[in-house]
C-alpha cells in the first residue's frame, strides 16, 4: 500500500502453511505421531489477514517490573542490517519473541506447550541492487530463506513435553503464481481458495496461528488410562 503521511507502510498479507507427506510431498490431514503413535489430526495454517506496519520506530513491549506494575512502552529507531556484495544486496531480520500462550494450559492440556511460548525467526533476503536503485520500481522480487523454532505444534498432542519444531525453508518473491507447484495450486483451490489472491484493502483483525487454533479447533480429550 502507498506509504501513510508519517512515511510508514501498512504491510497486507495471508499466510498459509500446508504440511506434506515427506515421501510423496502431498498434502496430508492425518499423522501418526512418531513419539506417541497417536494418529492425530493434521491442522494446516491459514491466516487472513497477517497485516502489519514498517515504520522508522520500533515499538517494544512494556516490561513487567513485578507486583502487577509494567513501564512504559519503549520506543527505538527500526534499523536494519543491510549489506552489499557487488551486485547483491543481503538483509538479515531475526525475531526472538516469548508472550502469553493463546492456549492455555488450564484448558488445552494436550495441545499447549506451556503459558508462555518461545518462538524465533530468523529470515535472510537476497536482492539486486539495480533493482532496488531503480526509481521506476515499486516493488522488487527477492529470494531467501526461513527458519523457525517453535514449541510443538498443538495439534501434536504433545503437551508440555519438552521439545520443539525447526523450520528451515527457502522463500522467494514473484509476480508470477506458476511458482507454486501444481498439487499446491489445487489443494489451494479446493481448501483456500482466498488464499490465491493478494489482499487489496486493510481487514483485520490480524492474529496469530495459535489464536487462530484457539478459536477454530476444541480440546482434545484426555487420554485414557
Amino acid at each position: 500500500m502507498p506509504a501513510a503521511e508519517d512515511g510508514s507502510i501498512r504491510r497486507l498479507n495471508k499466510e498459509v502453511i500446508f504440511y506434506t507427506d515427506s515421501r510423496t510431498g502431498q498434502m496430508i490431514d492425518e499423522w501418526t505421531n512418531p513419539w506417541t503413535e497417536e494418529k492425530v489430526k493434521v491442522v494446516h495454517v491459514a491466516n487472513d489477514p497477517f497485516n502489519y506496519t514498517i515504520s522508522e520506530w520500533l515499538i517494544l513491549a512494556p516490561e513487567d517490573f513485578g507486583g502487577g506494575e509494567k513501564g512504559e512502552p519503549r520506543k527505538i529507531p527500526l534499523l536494519f542490517p543491510w549489506k552489499r556484495s557487488g551486485d547483491v544486496i543481503t538483509l538479515n531480520t531475526d525475531m526472538h519473541l516469548h508472550y502469553p500462550n493463546a492456549l492455555q494450559p488450564e484448558k488445552w492440556v494436550r495441545e499447549s506447550s506451556g503459558k508462555m511460548a518461545q518462538v524465533s525467526e530468523m529470515m535472510r533476503y537476497f536482492v539486486s541492487a539495480k533493482d532496488l536503485e531503480n526509481p521506476e520500481l515499486t516493488s522488487v522480487n527477492y529470494r531467501g530463506t526461513w527458519n523457525r523454532i517453535t514449541p510443538w505444534l498443538p495439534w501434536m498432542l504433545m503437551g508440555q513435553t519438552p521439545g520443539h519444531c525447526l523450520y528451515m525453508s527457502t522463500m522467494l518473491k514473484s509476480d508470477n503464481i506458476e511458482i507454486i507447484p501444481e498439487h499446491v495450486r489445487k489443494f489451494s483451490e479446493e481448501r483456500y481458495p482466498g488464499m490465491l489472491s493478494a489482499p487489496k484493502e486493510d481487514y483485520g483483525p490480524s492474529i496469530s496461528s495459535l489464536e487462530y487454533y484457539s478459536r477454530e479447533q476444541t480440546p482434545a480429550p484426555p487420554l485414557k488410562d
